[in-house]
C-alpha cells in the first residue's frame, strides 16, 4: 500500500519531470498539499461554498504549491 504522501510526492515528481511544475523540494510541497486535508473538520454542506467550490479553489492552491506552469490546469468547476 502506497501512503498518501508517498503517492502526492510521485504525481508531483511526475509533474517535474513533465515540466508542468516547477517546486525547489517535493517533499515539503507534498507535506503542505497534505496539510489542506483537513477540510473535514471544518467543511458543512449548505454553506457558502459548496464541495465543487472548495475543491476547485484546493485544487488551484495545491497547484500554485508546486508552482504550476499553468499545465495542467485544475478546473473544479470553481477555480473562482
Amino acid at each position: 500500500m502506497i501512503l498518501p504522501e508517498h503517492a502526492i510526492r510521485g504525481l508531483i515528481l511526475d509533474g517535474r519531470r513533465a515540466g508542468a511544475f516547477d517546486v525547489a523540494s517535493v517533499t515539503m510541497a507534498s507535506f503542505a498539499i497534505l496539510e489542506m486535508s483537513v477540510i473535514a473538520s471544518w467543511f458543512r454542506d449548505g454553506r457558502a461554498l459548496s464541495a465543487d467550490d472548495v475543491a476547485g479553489q484546493y485544487g488551484e492552491f495545491a497547484l500554485s504549491i508546486a508552482r504550476s506552469n499553468g499545465e495542467p490546469s485544475c478546473d473544479g468547476g470553481a477555480g473562482k
